[in-house]
């Protein structure tokens, strides 16, 4: 159960359960995805590079626009992009887990990261799809 649409149609299954912590937001609508994805270009053309947002990630926010797993989050499209504003700044926040850990897309490498929030930003666990993320993150929350 590593590809998108059979981890989204289990976060479903769970979303119907409130005991579960699972919660879904109802998808983006695609103007709002077009604004999230402008700003992104917009943000990588004024530091000179040609970056934008992965294709993947872009169809979860097709069918949730955000979502809740237990400690950890998946962010709606109108987070993402917030930390464009700095110029060293080499990927984009996409969800999280707790407090302590930011679930980043690397432009350099095309990759996905959970990275620990320290002035170091350990890079914790590394992954080649938005897909590989999520089943990450619900394995670490235990509801696969």
């Amino acid at each position: 159960m590593r590809d998108l649409p059979s981890l989204f149609a289990r976060l479903q299954q769970l979303a119907e359960d409130p005991a579960s912590g699972v919660v879904l937001q109802p998808p983006a609508y695609d103007r709002a995805v077009r604004r999230m994805q402008e700003r992104v270009q917009t943000a990588s053309q004024e530091a000179m590079r040609n970056d934008r947002m992965p294709d993947d990630f872009v169809a979860f926010l097709r069918l949730a626009n955000g979502a809740r797993i237990k400690e950890a989050w998946v962010s709606p499209w109108s987070d993402v992009g917030r930390e464009l504003r700095d110029p060293g700044w080499t990927g984009v926040v996409v969800g999280g887990v707790g407090t302590d850990a930011e679930c980043e897309y690397d432009w350099r490498d095309g990759r996905y990261h959970l990275v620990r929030l320290t002035p170091a930003r350990t890079r914790l666990g590394a992954y080649a799809s938005f897909a590989e993320l999520l089943a990450a993150m619900m394995l670490g929350q235990g509801v696969v």
